[in-house]
């Protein structure tokens, strides 16, 4: 089930020869895992990946870790843009995206079923 391939996943965090960099996300008494985020460039894009444990979504920790990410990326990579995409099924996905200030792609620009979202990053002083 889920459960498994989010173990499946966290293992990969793991693999040192995977490109970009990975997040465990931990519980605020770091006892638990309980996402992940992911970072891979492409380009001057990077591709970010979260995800949560099913009773972890929907409790803000999302809207925590994803700009956490954006201020580091911005501070030390050169990437001039992030990407989000999720599948359509996720209904709160876009409020969180239009909070943390991504903008939606054109929906023909998109995998068919996924839902993807952009943020410019500031220029690195």
């Amino acid at each position: 089930g889920a459960e498994a391939v989010f173990m499946r996943a966290l293992s990969l965090t793991r693999d040192r020869d995977r490109p970009g960099a990975y997040w465990v996300v931990r519980a605020r008494n770091g006892d638990r895992a309980v996402g992940l985020l992911g970072l891979v460039p492409e380009g001057s894009v990077g591709r970010v990946g979260a995800l949560l444990l099913k009773e972890w979504q929907g409790r803000g920790v999302a809207a925590q870790v994803i700009p956490e990410l954006g201020r580091q990326v911005a501070r030390n990579s050169g990437l001039e843009r992030l990407c989000i995409e999720y599948r359509q099924c996720h209904s709160q996905a876009p409020g969180l995206m239009r909070k943390l200030g991504y903008t939606p792609a054109a929906s023909d620009a998109c995998p068919e079923g996924l839902a993807q979202w952009w943020f410019d990053l500031p220029p690195i002083a």
